[in-house]
């Protein structure tokens, strides 16, 4: 049964590491692999079942949001090197 679950694993201890070293930019590439993951399934499952043919307008707004929370975790955490402050 585990093995057959390896990804949600990895992501599990991947986001266990993220919290242990505070790493942002980890949390951001988690937002961008769920956005991904619901644009090739037309539905996203935040909170409740969404789906692109029914509710097409909560749907973009959902995805527009996992983008723009990836994009922000990504680039707050590059900021604290003066990498990419142009964005904040």
């Amino acid at each position: 049964m585990l093995a057959q679950r390896w990804r949600t694993i990895c992501a599990l201890l991947f986001a266990l590491l993220c919290i242990i070293f505070n790493w942002q930019w980890g949390v951001g590439v988690m937002f961008l692999l769920w956005a991904i993951r619901d644009i090739a399934d037309g539905e996203s499952r935040f909170i409740e079942k969404i789906k692109r043919s029914e509710e097409l307008v909560l749907y973009v707004l959902v995805i527009f949001m996992q983008l723009f929370f990836a994009l922000f975790f990504l680039v707050a955490d590059f900021s604290k090197n003066d990498f990419l402050l142009w964005f904040l």
